[in-house]
């Protein structure tokens, strides 16, 4: 008797090891449990859980051996697993129906009663260590003594309310031994059966992260070109393709297929001449969609053959501009966790070129700025430029003339817009030319140093230092009998700081004010726009810092060694 019922016990874990396994191959299996361990779940799955976990119990006391009027069984397996992985609805659900069952099933036989209550009572009993169990990472030790104390509590049970005593304290002597370890053991193999779910969705998920950042790694400097540059988007596809291993990438706008790639050459997306429907969907209702079969889409009936099609749409804030599609095997596909992987790259993808656009913009503002201060300055300077050359063409023709070359180099300096950004030598040569000009006006009321190294190198907004000379001139040192401009280059902890200083009478408080709160008038461009340029292309740090008194004024302005944010 006691080999029939070690051998039958055995056959039961066996079987409910197959059931569980079979489950977790499952991924409507494998998408709530993955829920479960996230402490999440809806009614609906709960009640699923319920009927599937208290299904199994029911199944291993059809499977037990009669043993003195008793059944002799796995069904603790089934309840306490339903409390343990389920929590405590789906735990008492489970042993609800299980309990009823086994007290329905043999009505005023020796342990109905008995098994019925103990049965609700060891569901109960999982449902309360579930939190514990989960906290401590699934311990085989923990599962085993709580499985333990469950059967005991059950063979105290039989002996508490099984009538008459004797039968029940022989039947306890018989069953008791056998059915504590086989159904502790069992326990353990049958809950480490379904936490392998949630390890197999732990390393999708960290594969899916590290495939995501690799492929961000790789893609940024693509991206950072927007969505219409398509040789930068080719790359960024063939990136993707190579990344994940599927087959195939296809990016869109609402009206044109922009890039594919395709990993293999019987994958011909080269033949798709529109945008397909099931890529429009996704657009218009702005989701991740699954398309497993082309149905009357002719473009796609090829490729859906043997694929799935995953598409995100791609957003700029909140509107829809295209979208992003990965094309895998069908034998290969893991639903959600694919999807998951397919939104986030998406909103990654999204991200980047808004920043991308961002980028142009910045840039055009820059521009425009740039362009402003150009056409606010020339006129100005070069009415007074041609006043001192005009003075001079019949006294001393040849220094008129020098002026007339010095005055055309200035001018195609700074109308040669291209460069944004020029070495520093470039931009002082443009500084010279213009005190060159001041110089022959003011002859030797003016004087002028310039303490920067020849073999210093380094880029520099182009036209960022004439607006300060030329302040530092009209406004500072020209108020003075002699006035004196010292411009200097030198390194500091964080970069390299420009300075130009006069011996004025100092900047009036007023419009320091008013620069430091940028509301200088729209008249007055110079320091104002420079100001501005400077803290649009170094950050919030990198304006022009001014110390002003009496005897003078020093505006200066940090390049930080990282160079442009």
């Amino acid at each position: 008797m006691v080999l029939d019922i070690f051998m039958n016990l055995m056959l039961n874990i066996g079987l409910l090891a197959l059931i569980a396994q079979g489950l977790t191959k499952s991924d409507r299996m494998k998408r709530i449990f993955f829920q479960y361990a996230g402490k999440s779940g809806k009614w609906k799955d709960k009640i699923l859980l319920s009927l599937l976990f208290g299904g199994i119990s029911i199944l291993s006391t059809y499977t037990g051996i009669s043993v003195q009027g008793a059944i002799v069984n796995t069904r603790v397996i089934g309840v306490m697993a339903g409390g343990i992985l389920g929590g405590p609805v789906v735990g008492i659900g489970a042993a609800l129906i299980a309990g009823a069952h086994r007290y329905l099933c043999d009505i005023g036989g020796l342990t109905a009663a008995a098994c019925a209550v103990s049965t609700i009572v060891e569901g109960l009993l999982g449902a309360a260590f579930s939190g514990y169990v989960r906290k401590h990472k699934w311990r085989h030790g923990d599962l085993f003594i709580i499985t333990t104390a469950a059967e005991i509590l059950q063979m105290v049970l039989i002996l508490l309310i099984a009538r008459p005593y004797e039968s029940a304290w022989a039947l306890v002597k018989v069953i008791g031994l056998p059915m504590i370890i086989f159904n502790s053991f069992g326990l353990v193999i049958f809950i480490h059966i379904f936490n392998s779910i949630l390890i197999q969705q732990d390393k999708k998920s960290a594969d899916s992260v590290r495939k995501v950042l690799g492929i961000t790694d790789q893609c940024l400097p693509n991206l950072r070109k927007g969505l219409y540059n398509i040789d930068s988007l080719n790359k960024a596809a063939e990136v993707i393709v190579k990344y994940t291993g599927e087959d195939g990438v296809i990016f869109t706008d609402w009206n044109d297929i922009l890039s594919t790639h395709a990993l293999h050459p019987d994958l011909d997306l080269g033949k798709l001449d529109k945008v397909p429907r099931i890529i429009m969907e996704a657009m218009e209702n702005d989701k991740v969609c699954l398309s497993e079969n082309a149905g009357d889409d002719l473009a796609t009936q090829g490729l859906l053959k043997n694929h799935t099609m995953l598409t995100a749409p791609l957003r700029r804030e909140k509107e829809v501009i295209g979208s992003f599609s990965l094309l895998i095997h069908k034998y290969k596909i893991s639903v959600d966790s694919d999807r998951d992987f397919v939104a986030g790259l998406a909103n990654v993808i999204s991200t980047q070129l808004e920043l991308s656009d961002l980028q142009k913009q910045k840039e055009l503002r820059q521009k425009a700025e740039f362009e402003a201060l150009q056409s606010q300055i020339n006129p100005h300077f070069l009415f007074n430029s041609l006043s001192t050359i005009t003075a001079l063409c019949r006294e001393r023709p040849e220094d008129a003339r020098e002026l007339l070359v010095v005055l055309g180099d200035y001018f195609r300096n700074t109308l040669q817009t291209k460069s944004y950004m020029i070495d520093i030598q470039e931009e002082l040569n443009h500084v010279r030319a213009y005190l060159r000009l001041e110089k022959a006006r003011f002859e030797e009321r003016l004087s002028v140093e310039i303490d920067v190294p020849e073999e210093l190198h380094m880029e520099v907004p182009q036209f960022i230092l004439q607006p300060l000379v030329e302040n530092a001139v009209k406004h500072g040192a020209m108020k003075r009998e002699r006035g004196s401009v010292h411009i200097s280059v030198s390194p500091v902890e964080w970069g390299v700081r420009v300075s130009v200083e006069d011996n004025g009478r100092g900047m009036p408080a007023d419009v320091m004010g008013a620069l430091a709160e940028d509301k200088m008038p729209r008249e007055k461009v110079g320091l104002a726009n420079v100001h501005k340029r400077l803290k649009s292309i170094y950050g919030a740090a990198g304006g022009l810092h001014i110390q002003s008194s009496a005897e003078g004024t020093a505006v200066s302005f940090l390049i930080p060694k990282g160079g442009r944010h």
